[in-house]
């Protein structure tokens, strides 16, 4: 009776120790490809960096040659907005001429910059402005005091996904217009206002 009950156990330890074995490798394993995903990934980065280098060294070089400027300035322009360097970004729109889209880019990227008074002046100038360039223009309405005008602005926006953001803009302004009475801020003003005809 005793001796099933040892080959039992020794069965049970060694059938242990292999799912711990078992446990150990497998973990290590994954540990392994999590180790080699992440060195990946990073490379990719590394890898990202480099050719956006490479490209604005190749946009650079282009323009010095003096060919189709506007395109080149606007894509190079177009490449520092997407990497979210707008100071950059302005730079190169700036030097491109009447191109909408490159007006919107410039408008966003001294939006983006905190230079509202810049903003307001190139989405002013534009003449056919998207849903986009709407709202943007509506938020540098509302940096710089002018809420009717941003109010205006965000009833013109068509877009599905722009309209959402519009409409809580709008509602934002109007919760705070609510806000404000004149019995708070002046009461001799309102004394005036309250007895006028």
């Amino acid at each position: 009776l005793a001796m099933p009950i040892i080959s039992t156990i020794r069965r049970l330890k060694i059938k242990s120790l292999i799912l711990i074995f078992v446990f150990f490798t497998l973990n290590s394993i994954t540990g392994c490809v999590q180790k080699n995903d992440l060195e990946k990934a990073q490379d990719y980065i590394q890898q990202s960096e480099a050719y956006y280098q490479r490209a604005i060294s190749l946009y650079k070089e282009l323009i010095t040659k003096g060919k189709d400027l506007d395109r080149l300035r606007l894509e190079l322009g177009k490449l520092y907005y997407n990497h979210g360097d707008f100071k950059q970004a302005a730079e190169e729109l700036k030097g491109s001429s009447g191109n909408s889209q490159a007006k919107k880019l410039l408008g966003i990227s001294y939006y983006r910059l905190g230079n509202f008074s810049d903003a307001l002046e190139v989405f002013n100038k534009q003449e056919n402005i998207d849903d986009e360039a709407l709202y943007f223009q509506g938020l540098t309405c509302e940096k710089l005091n002018l809420f009717d005008q941003a109010l205006e602005l965000y009833k013109k926006i068509k877009d599905e996904g722009l309209l959402t953001k519009a409409k809580e803009q709008v509602n934002s302004i109007e919760k705070q217009a609510g806000e404000i009475h004149i019995d708070d801020e002046d009461a001799q003003v309102a004394s005036i206002l309250k007895n006028s005809p």
